[in-house]
């Protein structure tokens, strides 16, 4: 029996009605294969949605690693030009290290050439100081001598704020006056030589109360602590003659120390001028 067109049209439209037989058909028709085809397709298709999502994310990561691959390049780009700059910099302070050692150098060199120079000025200088003591010790003497004659000359002029109307004692009175001491047992021969050394004796008048004083004087270029102690030695063992007696000591200066013990003692000080200093009224 022929299988026309119409057969085919009522076929289609009986299989469209009956679904399931539609399946059933196919069965006999088709191979496994081809009914598996669909099942197949929805896998690939799926796989293939996989493969794009794992496709983007791939991109997304790979995007990210190049954005971070270009920091990375900015940052060594900028750590090369600063180590760039280190180096030019480490140059030049290599360079200002080497212009310091060579000024050290140059500085050293002439402090080496100054304290040599300094040497020999200190020998000079020790040299000179040692003159200079030497004809400190040659001219003491002639100092002293100075001192002595304006004392002797201007005795009064110097002692006018102690005594009044004074004069020098003389060799004659010294020795009367000691000679008696001793035979009365009041001085010792060795007591009287030390009041003989005195450099000056002077008898006068209080300025306090007007009685009789003797002022026992030690003269000096300069007054020191010795000078001091002496007129004090002096004077005590003069007033053991039975006379009261001043101690005094007079110089063209007086350090510190003696006008303090001076001051401790009562030894009276009295500063003698000379040079061009004029000469004090009598």
């Amino acid at each position: 029996m022929p299988f026309d067109e119409m057969d085919i049209r009522d076929l289609i439209e009986f299989l469209e009605k009956h679904p399931d037989w539609k399946a059933e058909l196919l069965r006999v028709l088709l191979t496994e294969e081809l009914l598996r085809l669909p099942q197949l397709v929805a896998q690939l298709a799926a796989q293939v949605e996989r493969l794009v999502y794992a496709t983007e994310r791939h991109e997304q990561v790979l995007q990210r690693h190049e954005q971070l691959l270009q920091q990375i390049l900015e940052v060594q780009y900028r750590h090369e030009q600063t180590l760039q700059r280190h180096e030019q910099l480490l140059q030049q302070i290599l360079e200002t290290q080497l212009r310091h050692e060579q000024a050290l150098q140059r500085h050293e060199e002439i402090l080496q050439r100054h304290e040599q120079l300094l040497q020999q000025i200190l020998e000079v200088q020790y040299r000179h100081e040692r003159r200079l003591e030497r004809l400190e010790r040659d001219i003491a003497p002639l100092k002293g001598m100075a001192i002595e004659w304006r004392i002797y000359r201007n005795a009064p002029a110097y002692l006018a704020r102690f005594v009044r109307r004074c004069r020098l004692l003389s060799h004659e009175e010294l020795e009367e006056i000691l000679e008696k001491a001793v035979d009365e047992g009041r001085l010792s021969d060795a007591e009287t030589d030390d009041i003989r050394l005195a450099d000056f004796i002077v008898y006068g008048r209080s300025r306090q109360d007007r009685q009789e004083l003797y002022v026992v004087i030690e003269a000096s270029w300069g007054l020191g602590i010795k000078d001091v102690e002496r007129a004090a030695r002096r004077a005590r063992l003069f007033a053991r003659t039975g006379k009261r007696a001043m101690p005094a000591v007079l110089g063209s200066w007086i350090s510190p120390e003696a006008t303090q013990l001076a001051h401790q003692t009562g030894v009276e000080v009295a500063i003698v001028p000379y040079d061009n200093e004029e000469e004090p009224e009598e």
